[in-house]
């Protein structure tokens, strides 16, 4: 179903400081889309908003892209104090609903250009983490990456922990259909149970050495195999991409 359409689309390149099944320092980037429409501002992979799947060079980007399991996150839906995040933990995807809530943030006085916009900073700690953020005021939008909003203009850069770094790649006045998939077989719970359940996994052990073994059987014997010419592969299992190589996984939010 199409919730809204953007009038905005804002680009990210998220990058996240981790490690690889061997324990060598590795970073994680992919690229993400923020759309700003008139009643919901939504959160997905940068490629899934030109979804073409008859173009196998697109194509490969999507589910390489679809192997990070980059949450999507509705900003007012199911009704305007509401926010509503889908993200996919072992081959299954998880539904949260809850209140959006306000941020305190601490607005400095240090200036940085970024992209030709002159920028203002601002602190706050959000789900447990202290975020420092650049915003552009003469880009009137409350908006930025993730969870993080609430300022007087759109914010272009963020910066958690010297971890977690999202930044502005574009910016486009475009318009494109913000999509609410309604599927039976997405699993709706609380936040907190979801953040025990997907912590449970990714901390284990086998999530990094083997982390099929974490799979039900029944989702193995019947996994999909793409092939493409340039030999690059992929794993499909109940609709959704498994990556065989996760790097150690480090949540955005601890609390």
């Amino acid at each position: 179903m199409v919730l809204d359409s953007s009038n905005v689309v804002v680009g990210y390149r998220y990058s996240c400081n981790t490690r690889n099944a061997e324990g060598n320092l590795i970073k994680e980037e992919y690229d993400i889309a923020v759309l700003i429409g008139r009643k919901i501002v939504a959160q997905q992979g940068l490629c899934e908003q030109t979804l073409d799947e008859d173009n196998n060079d697109e194509y490969v980007r999507i589910l390489t892209e679809r192997q990070h399991n980059i949450p999507k996150i509705y900003m007012g839906w199911p009704d305007e104090d509401k926010m509503t995040s889908r993200e996919t933990v072992l081959m299954s995807e998880y539904e949260t609903v809850e209140a959006k809530k306000d941020i305190n943030w601490t607005i400095l006085p240090d200036t940085l250009t970024i992209n030709g916009y002159t920028c203002k900073k601002a602190c706050a700690n959000v789900h447990g983490r202290q975020w420092t953020v650049w915003f552009a005021e003469e880009l009137p939008m409350p908006y930025g990456p993730w969870l993080l909003r609430g300022l007087p203009g759109l914010i272009l850069q963020a910066e958690a922990d010297n971890v977690h770094r999202f930044t502005m790649t574009m910016l486009s006045a475009a318009s494109y259909p913000i999509r609410y998939d309604k599927r039976i077989d997405v699993v709706k719970t609380s936040r907190e149970k979801f953040m025990r359940y997907r912590d449970k996994v990714t901390k284990n052990p086998l999530y990094l050495s083997n982390p099929s073994s974490l799979v039900s059987p029944d989702l193995l014997r019947h996994k999909n195999i793409y092939q493409f010419g340039n030999g690059t592969e992929f794993i499909e299992m109940n609709g959704q991409i498994f990556n065989p190589h996760p790097n150690a996984f480090i949540p955005l939010e601890v609390e």
